[in-house]
């Protein structure tokens, strides 16, 4: 695992994105494996049956937030962002209203963050110039139902720094506690992550505290890296000490089977959790969740097909343990 610690320069790590240069490379060899325990959560019914791309849960409102991807004219893409409130008897979490941002991307990746009570979502814009050239901005945006252009954008939106150009694909996910937040830098076959203060980020000052990567977006990357499997990113999540990563097709499929990577940022070192038998769905979307003092849960979804359910999982760390409880 390839890592760099304390403060990095941010500068540096642009130049190493814009010509890659020879490093030592992430590879299996020597990470730990592990079959865990899955918990079934909840099903989410965004009354779309839409691709979900990602989910966050707000603990203080008990609430879910859902990317759903939709197709649009030109080959272009729109997100629709879910709230779905408290599960009913079925554990089904009901749907209550959206945010639709038109021709703003994929929406692989959302998060959520509460401040003085309101509630901002962060997610990565893509619009276009007349002429057709595109850009991506990392924006946060106060909670607002209805429908968005980005020239008809939310009231009170904010274009947060990325450290990047705007050609880049810049993602990011806070921490439980909306101190730290991580960001995803992904192109090139390949993606990186980058933890961050927040506090940081807001006053618009470039430092990295810690670094990962790269990590394989491609089969043919992943050869190239030495991977054998893990190409095929569904999320991610992190706190200050771990990032998480989830990847594979599922459905049965053993090219790239399902399975939850955490790397530890001070260090590299990573163990990975297979969860391809969680469900029979696709994994989409992830994150972290902090549950009283001792535990933390890692909440995992997947998508059901043919019959389109929306479906979330879950493993349980206990927070003085370093690893998860074994599979029976």
């Amino acid at each position: 695992m390839v890592v760099q610690c304390g403060l990095c320069a941010g500068a540096q790590l642009r130049s190493r994105w814009l010509k890659r240069i020879d490093h030592q490379n992430t590879k299996l060899h020597g990470a730990r494996e592990k079959e865990v325990k899955v918990a079934f959560e909840y099903e989410l019914n965004p009354q779309t049956d839409n691709w979900m791309q990602d989910f966050f849960w707000d603990s203080w409102a008990d609430e879910v937030f859902m990317s759903q991807n939709i197709s649009a004219s030109g080959g272009r893409e729109t997100i629709k962002i879910n709230r779905l409130v408290q599960e009913d008897a079925s554990d089904v979490r009901p749907y209550i209203s959206a945010m639709t941002l038109t021709e703003a991307g994929h929406g692989d990746v959302i998060s959520i963050h509460r401040i003085t009570n309101k509630l901002w979502i962060w997610v990565n814009w893509t619009h276009y110039d007349t002429d057709g050239t595109r850009h991506r901005n990392l924006v946060r945006s106060p909670w607002k139902s209805g429908t968005y252009t980005w020239n008809s954008k939310p009231p009170n939106i904010q274009i947060m720094p990325s450290f990047y150009p705007d050609t880049a694909v810049i993602q990011a996910k806070l921490d439980p506690l909306g101190k730290y937040i991580a960001y995803r830098i992904s192109g090139n076959g390949e993606d990186e992550y980058e933890l961050r203060s927040l506090t940081d980020v807001e006053l618009n000052i470039d430092n990295v505290i810690h670094h990962l990567g790269p990590m394989p977006l491609t089969r043919a990357k992943a050869t190239q890296l030495g991977w054998t499997d893990r190409w095929v990113f569904q999320g991610y999540a992190s706190t200050i000490d771990k990032l998480w990563r989830f990847t594979g097709t599922g459905n049965g499929n053993n090219t790239d089977p399902g399975a939850v990577t955490e790397y530890h940022w001070s260090t590299g070192a990573e163990t990975r959790h297979n969860v391809a038998g969680a469900d029979s769905g696709e994994p989409e979307g992830l994150m972290v969740a902090r549950f009283g003092t001792d535990r933390i849960k890692v909440l995992m979804g997947f998508v059901r097909h043919p019959v389109r359910q929306f479906m979330v999982h879950s493993l349980t760390y206990n927070l003085n343990l370093s690893e998860l409880p074994q599979a029976n």
